[in-house]
């Protein structure tokens, strides 16, 4: 059976892991476990000592994840295309989240940058990660991607 169409309310493919990320508690509180964070579509597993406090989101989708779980004040940067909720424009843009420069996101001093996994990215995902940046990358060109995610 195809899975159901999704819809703006729905969209809660990547909160499994930002949940746990963005809006387990207060740092250092109980809420964040680290050991229960996954790798992400590039094989890369994220591990952290605490939760991100400084998050830069390069995928639409999951900057309006970030903002519905209550991670938004979080948010320090994102694409030209995050532009829902309306909270979201308020934020800098780094410029596009295909192909971006390493720069622009460096200058927020990211402890998680959010990305898209595709062959495109991989130079930047590689020079963030190289630079001790995290990076959680997925890919989600279709529904099934979504769920999985």
């Amino acid at each position: 059976m195809p899975p159901a169409p999704v819809g703006r309310a729905q969209y809660l493919a990547l909160p499994l892991l930002l949940a746990g990320l963005a809006c387990a508690g207060d740092a250092g509180s109980s809420g964040f476990d680290a050991d229960s964070l996954r790798t992400d579509d590039t094989g890369y597993a994220l591990r952290f000592e605490r939760r991100p406090e400084r998050i830069v989101s390069l995928i639409p989708t999951a900057t309006e994840i970030l903002f519905a779980i209550g991670a938004g004040p979080r948010l320090l940067a994102r694409t030209d295309y995050c532009n829902y909720p309306p909270e979201a424009r308020r934020l800098p843009s780094v410029g596009d989240g295909i192909r971006p420069a390493v720069e622009p996101i460096l200058a927020f001093r990211p402890d998680l940058v959010v990305m898209f996994a595709g062959p495109d990215n991989a130079p930047s995902i590689e020079r963030l990660r190289a630079l001790g940046v995290p990076v959680f990358a997925v890919y989600h060109n279709s529904l099934p991607d979504l769920y999985r995610n």
